[in-house]
């Protein structure tokens, strides 16, 4: 891999300098380096580059070796047996085992983690009764067989089981460490040890600064290029720009009046991340589990307006709740097979009708909802848009309310809102990333939307019909028109990022699932 890099850096007349840092910038501050716990992207982004797993997610989400050197498949998908590096280490130096996996993924699954992916392990033969807290944890099912096989067990064969294995809830996990610092474990730089290609320094649990630095013991240590990642948040989206100007970042995310002045720029790079943004309801409100109080607040909606005026970054109209270019069978693309036009269209006239007969069904002349969004300037301005579109319904106030990430998350999860504005990026390349999320009983269907048609199709696609391409696709399809037809969320635009990246800087390696970046095999040049 690092030859191949010099190749293309000596075939374009670039030279690498002797000083390789890369100063980044982010929206949040960093929340957690507990692979079991990882929740929010500047997270995920962090943990991808100071662990690794099983397998690592490249460019355009391709899944490449990590840990495992070799794995075999059994015929009916249920079995996967994989050998381990011998080089493969910790940052401390101790080796990566078996057994550390086996720690890490019964550790996540284990309620008392409360990790909100503990899900994505409901094929892992005994996983979904270990989350309901029917089975103990040792019965998951993966197996160390000596220091370095691992086994595991499917109940029935996951076509993108590959893709999970490189992210972060899949991560071996030190169990001496985690021990050691037992609530606290994670909780700052020198509270972990790390796998991968960096190691984390310099963050003390809170603050809007931290370094990841090169990890000399990550078992392809020479193919990583730089020496550290600074690493600041950048909330401000003019701080952020300013900095980029004056040299102290690398790369900075534009806003809509931005991009607008730099869209000709060669410094200029679209990022198309398999991403929704959409409003989630609150179905303890009785008004809003009216399925027609729901669509009219859809159709309110003039989508076209907010992405071409208000965001103006690139990002488009939904098709749906899944996003275009996620999925495809047989040539269709997953978001046209699925499409209900309603469900992202705008006709104020028939909002309105719906939505006196929804205020007369529970009896009420005027409702107030809050509105739930992050105090980025972006959450702002879409509050704001929403508020002025929502508000041309009659008898309704909405009043924002715009809060920082951390706590916008913690709200969600306790469901103390009426709406929410909330986004979902796909961490696998199926259809199912998004379709898994609105199920009765999933963790991040935070406004407790519920629909025993969507459950059904869902579970099908899931199990009767998981090696049944045709009749999986017709699942997931059906689950997505009825989540649609029903309103059980509602689209708000399907993301892009515009992004300026320093000329000097090349091989960043961005995958649109879960919009993450990986810097194992960037570098510095003189150019």
């Amino acid at each position: 891999m690092s030859g191949l890099v010099m190749l293309l850096l000596t075939g374009c007349g670039a030279k690498t300098t002797a000083t390789q840092q890369l100063n980044w910038g982010e929206k949040a501050p960093l929340q957690t380096i507990d692979p079991a716990k990882v929740a929010d992207v500047v997270s995920s982004t962090t943990v991808n580059n100071l662990d690794e797993g099983l397998f690592r997610i490249g460019q355009n989400a391709k899944v490449k070796p990590g840990v495992a050197q070799h794995y075999k498949v059994s015929a009916d998908g249920k079995t996967w047996t994989f050998q381990l590096r011998k080089t493969a280490k910790w940052s401390n130096g101790d080796p990566v085992t078996a057994r550390d996996f086996v720690y890490g993924w019964r550790r996540t699954v284990t309620p008392a983690t409360k990790s909100q992916y503990a899900y994505l392990f409901d094929h892992v033969a005994n996983a979904t009764a270990i989350t309901a807290g029917k089975k103990r944890p040792s019965q998951l099912g993966i197996k160390a067989v000596g220091q370095r096989k691992l086994v595991v067990t499917l109940t029935r064969a996951q076509p993108y089981f590959k893709t999970l294995l490189g992210t972060a809830a899949f991560f071996p996990q030190h169990q001496a460490t985690v021990t050691k610092y037992g609530r606290k474990y994670a909780t700052r730089a020198n509270r972990a040890v790390y796998n991968g290609p960096f190691k984390l320094v310099k963050w003390t649990g809170t603050g809007k600064q931290w370094t990841l630095q090169r990890n000399p013991k990550y078992w392809d240590a020479k193919a990583v290029r730089l020496h550290q990642v600074n690493v600041s948040v950048m909330s401000d989206q003019r701080t952020w720009l300013n900095q980029y100007q004056a040299g102290k970042v690398d790369a900075v995310t534009l806003d809509g009046t931005q991009y607008a002045q730099y869209r000709n720029s060669k410094d200029v790079h679209l990022r198309r991340g398999a991403a929704t943004f959409f409003l989630e309801m609150q179905q303890r409100h009785g008004l809003l589990k009216q399925r027609r109080a729901r669509q009219a607040l859809s159709l309110a909606i003039n989508r076209r307006e907010l992405v071409k005026n208000v965001l103006a970054d690139g990002s488009a109209v939904p098709a749906g709740f899944i996003p275009r270019g996620l999925m495809r069978y047989r040539g269709t693309d997953f978001a046209a097979a699925s499409r209900v036009p309603q469900a992202t269209a705008t006709n104020l006239t028939k909002a309105r009708q719906l939505w006196r007969q929804a205020l007369k069904a529970s009896g009420r002349s005027h409702v107030t909802l809050s509105l739930l969004a992050d105090d980025t300037p972006v959450g702002k301005a879409t509050a704001e848009f929403l508020q002025s579109e929502l508000e041309r319904l009659p008898g309704l106030t909405v009043k924002p309310v715009t809060v920082p990430f951390n706590v916008r998350l913690s709200r969600s999860q306790a469901g103390q809102f009426d709406l929410l504005v909330n986004g979902w990026i796909a961490n696998v390349p199926d259809a199912s990333s998004f379709s898994n999320l609105m199920t009765t009983t999933n963790s991040y269907n935070h406004g407790g939307w519920s629909n025993a048609v969507y459950d059904q199709a869902v579970k099908q696609a899931d199990v009767q019909d998981a090696n049944r391409p045709a009749a999986r696709w017709r699942d997931l399809v059906t689950a997505e028109k009825q989540l649609m037809t029903d309103q059980g969320v509602i689209p708000l635009y399907q993301r892009v990022q515009a992004q300026l990246v320093r000329p000097r800087v090349k091989r960043l390696v961005y995958f649109p699932l879960g919009a993450q970046w990986d810097f194992s095999e960037s570098v510095i040049t003189r150019k």
